[in-house]
């Protein structure tokens, strides 16, 4: 670990991980990396989710924005880290399902750092799908599932 640190910190690289089954550990961070999502800094923890590219967020999250301009209870499945959420929670109260337990913190330390409309909720949606009256009381469903599907 300490010849991967060595050479990690002469580069770029602001942090480096290294995951066996489901630890992740962390072998080398400078800084903590974040993105910017609806005008606010997100910091990013490891293991997370992004679109390709910060322009694909942005037509992705713009044609999103558009879409739901007139809704006002929103569900997000398959939230990630929220990307959308931190959008429309201007106008909307957002509530954020994933499986992944850190980026579900990620999304409730924002939501509390900034005063957002958003809540994340740890939820494994393919062994434990909504029911029908779970979902009745939002007006608008975002759905991007990981590459293996809903």
């Amino acid at each position: 670990m300490r010849i991967i640190k060595d050479i990690v910190a002469n580069t770029a690289l602001i942090r480096v991980h290294y995951k066996v089954g489901t630890n992740i550990e962390t072998i080398y961070c400078s800084a903590n990396p974040f993105i910017i999502l609806g005008g606010l800094e997100i910091e990013l923890p490891a293991n997370c989710f992004l679109q390709v590219s910060k322009e694909s967020i942005n037509i992705i999250s713009g044609i999103v924005l558009n879409l739901a301009d007139s809704y006002r209870n929103i569900i997000d499945l398959y939230a990630g880290i929220g990307t959308y959420g931190y959008f429309l929670c201007k106008k909307s109260m957002v509530t954020c399902f994933e499986s992944n337990k850190f980026m579900v913190n990620t999304i409730n330390q924002n939501a509390k750092k900034y005063d957002l409309n958003l809540k994340g909720i740890v939820r494994d949606l393919h062994k434990k799908p909504l029911k029908k009256s779970e979902l009745e009381v939002f007006d608008l469903a975002i759905i991007n599932p990981p590459r293996g599907g809903a």
